[in-house]
């Protein structure tokens, strides 16, 4: 029986579903608002990405920072092998999670200058953990204060870092920490506050097709034996990242946006290396079984510097920048001149909802156990539609007072419908 909560049910999957009658599930792809960042610094450049988004909430560095911080990194691959400066990780802020501004740290030196917004260099450590430092706050409420922000970085393996304040970063063990798996591109690191451990999905290969793992530990330095994420019945793809980010409206549940890589296509010639992508919508209960969507989440559209090699690797992370939307963001134009950051914005609880179109449809759930004695509907209807609900015996037969013909008739568009 599954159980229906204060907090929001999500149709990212079909757990809840015992048979559909002319319904199905729809996927809702992000709305392009805006270019947040261009990396066009001398230790940016074409070749930044790996970027994460981080709400720290109450978290205090103790210099008054914003709110939202972006960490991504700085570089430049003029050749698509040859970096032109050794990477780095870049801080920027944000105070609505719609424009952001580089936050100068005066920490690193770079070409002669103090005067960036570098937080990490890594350049005294092996295996270039400036190349996709990922950090995260450590929401574990025994964190310790000088470790409230966490981080895995590294390409041959993965070092452990912490920091009091996000800025000021050590390791903290000399040794790498996870050694299986294959880790030139951003692994994601959190406290998974429903399962009550740390978890970090990477990538692996399976079959000479890059896919994703996940390892856990209970601090941060140990960790388990990776495992593999099943993905059902979808054939297998090339995921080169995967973005796994618990939902803020429901923390049980995780999304992810891994970037789908279709390694043998080339749009565009004049692009020196093959390569198309896109990014796609998975969800998991249980943080190893997920399901997939196939269509793309987000598409490279009409813009030609879209359709080469590596565009839409995903951030983790979701930003409430109004009542009624998420933003989340991701790098397109990656290895052209004007690399950038883009946001995009999806409804509260909207990745995906179930649909019916003008002819009507029904959706009949398995048996539910009510925890709140208020039902409420994120729907949307055209002026001609509507939903009703009816409350059923387990036979089948409609509960009195609560069948089809004493709901009312809803219509137009709510995040939260009693």
């Amino acid at each position: 029986m599954i159980s229906i909560t204060n907090r929001p049910w999500l149709f990212v999957d079909e757990d809840i579903v015992d048979r559909h009658a002319g319904t199905r599930l729809r996927l809702h792809e992000p709305r392009r608002e805006n270019v947040c960042l261009v990396f066009d610094k001398p230790w940016e450049g074409p070749g930044s990405n790996y970027c994460t988004v981080l709400d720290t909430g109450d978290i205090s560095d103790g210099v008054g920072g914003s709110r939202y911080r972006l960490y991504y990194r700085g570089a430049h691959y003029p050749d698509f092998v040859h970096a032109a400066h050794p990477d780095v990780c870049c801080l920027a802020e944000s105070d609505d999670g719609i424009v952001w501004r580089r936050r100068l740290i005066w920490r690193t030196e770079f070409a002669g200058s103090h005067a960036n917004n570098i937080v990490w260099d890594g350049f005294d450590l092996p295996r270039d953990t400036g190349h996709n430092f990922a950090p995260c706050i450590d929401l574990n409420p025994d964190a310790a204060p000088d470790a409230r922000f966490k981080a895995v970085a590294g390409c041959g393996a993965l070092f452990a870092l912490k920091s009091p304040d996000g800025i000021a970063w050590s390791l903290m063990s000399p040794e790498p920490v996870i050694t299986e798996g294959a880790f030139d591109s951003l692994n994601v690191p959190f406290w998974d506050a429903a399962r009550g451990d740390y978890a970090c999905y990477f990538r692996i290969f399976v079959d000479g097709v890059r896919h994703i793992a996940v390892t856990r530990s209970d601090d941060f330095v140990t960790w388990r034996e990776p495992e593999p994420l099943d993905f059902g019945d979808a054939p297998p793809e090339h995921l080169y990242t995967n973005a796994v980010t618990p939902y803020p409206r429901d923390p049980e549940l995780l999304l992810s946006f891994p970037m789908r890589l279709m390694p043998d296509r080339q749009r565009h010639l004049w692009h020196g290396q093959a390569g198309v992508s896109d990014a796609l919508f998975v969800a998991s209960r249980d943080g190893r079984a997920f399901h997939q969507f196939r269509d793309g989440f987000i598409r490279p559209g009409l813009d030609a510097l879209n359709w080469t090699e590596r565009n839409f690797i995903v951030a983790p992370g979701l930003l409430r920048t109004s009542p009624t939307e998420y933003s989340l963001y991701w790098v397109d134009h990656l290895r052209h001149s004007d690399t950038r950051l883009t946001r995009g914005t999806v409804r509260v609880d909207g990745f995906a909802s179930l649909h019916a179109d003008a002819s009507g449809g029904e959706m009949t759930s398995k048996a539910v156990r009510l925890e709140s004695p208020r039902l409420a509907l994120n729907m949307s209807t055209s002026a001609a539609g509507s939903v009703s609900v009816a409350l059923l015996e387990a036979d089948g037969s409609e509960i009195s007072g609560f069948g089809h013909d004493d709901c009312d008739v809803l219509y137009g568009d709510d995040l939260e419908r009693a």
